[in-house]
């Protein structure tokens, strides 16, 4: 039982990593902003996920990664993989928005469920940030 309900975690937090993404920014170019879009679209990989504070990749998760892929400036697609330690994986596929202020991103799946969480951007790494079966979620993943 408690297998299933960090399954569950992950997924949600797996939604995070996605809303993260899709706010961040890149580097100013001739003192232009680059639209979140820009720099959240590709893969990122989840160098580590927290729980309350506990390090669960490692422990639970295996490996996780986020591929974003941008519609317009602030919506777009994503799919995100977690593979747990005894090597079976959930995919998550949905829509993503993000928020006018490019610091927070909705996730949603097909059949509707929404998570939202608050990301930070700096170059090729994100942070995402929320709430997730009434627990504390952080999410650090980088480029690749």
């Amino acid at each position: 039982m408690k297998s299933v309900f960090l399954k569950i975690n992950f997924l949600a937090l797996a939604l995070i990593l996605v809303s993260s993404a899709a706010l961040t920014s890149c580097k100013k170019d001739n003192d232009t902003k680059p639209e979140p879009q820009e720099s959240l679209s590709g893969a990122w990989t989840i160098q580590s996920f927290t729980i309350d504070g506990v390090e669960v990749k490692g422990l639970v998760i295996k490996s996780s990664q986020l591929k974003l892929n941008a519609a317009d400036e602030a919506s777009g697609t994503f799919v995100w993989t977690i593979t747990y330690m005894d090597n079976t994986a959930d995919t998550v596929k949905g829509q993503y928005l993000l928020n006018e202020s490019g610091d927070e991103i909705s996730m949603i799946t097909p059949d509707g469920q929404v998570q939202v969480f608050d990301f930070s951007f700096t170059g090729d790494q994100i942070v995402l940030s929320g709430m997730l079966d009434e627990g504390t979620v952080v999410m650090k993943a980088g480029r690749g």
